[in-house]
């Protein structure tokens, strides 16, 4: 008898696991801080490997772990460098790391801005997904960044010195406009870093 008792426990503590509320997932247009991602350690490698410090064998190294995380110029980039870096590294006697390709990793564009000069780019991004965005510079230079929906909603808005980063999720999907603006006096370089 005392075993029959012993099991009612067990059972109830079973039932009532499955007796929580099923949390819902509304996408939102809010912003939030960006959590340690991959496009943000993108955007950091990214800065890291075009300072002029950087050595060629520690730049080889940054090379290596943005294969590792997938990365690759977006078409319209002003130009990569990463082809150089890569150069450079050999150069150094640091072995070539292949170059597979962009396995939907974060993708970037790298340019440079004049002091004032603004720059607009328009990006797709889909419904219910989590959009992130990091814009970072070597200079560490005051630039801004603020990312609007096709109704000129702004939906994230950062200013300052590198890095500026963003993330929402998109209730449907929709091209937002990415406005760069150089706050600075000197020309700089950016890296502008995309799921």
């Amino acid at each position: 008898m005392n075993r029959r008792y012993a099991a009612i426990p067990l059972a109830v503590a079973i039932t009532l696991a499955g007796c929580g509320a099923p949390r819902a997932t509304v996408p939102t247009a809010a912003t939030a801080p960006v959590p340690d991602d991959a496009v943000g350690r993108a955007a950091a490698l990214l800065a890291e490997a075009d300072a002029p410090a950087t050595s060629a064998i520690r730049r080889a190294t940054l090379v290596a772990a943005l294969d590792r995380l997938g990365s690759a110029a977006q078409p319209d980039s002003e130009d990569d460098p990463l082809a150089r870096w890569r150069n450079e590294g050999e150069a150094a006697g640091q072995a070539a790391v292949p170059d597979r390709g962009r396995a939907l990793g974060p993708a970037y564009r790298s340019g440079w801005l004049e002091p004032g000069a603004n720059k607009a780019l328009d990006q797709l991004f889909l419904a219910g997904q989590t959009a992130r965005i990091a814009l970072t510079s070597p200079d560490r230079q005051p630039i801004a960044l603020t990312i609007s929906d096709p109704a000129s909603k702004i939906i994230c808005r950062q200013d300052g010195p590198p890095p500026g980063r963003c993330q929402w999720v998109s209730v449907f999907t929709q091209r937002y406009r990415i406005e760069l603006a150089n706050r600075g006096q000197v020309r700089l370089r950016y890296f502008l870093v995309t799921n």
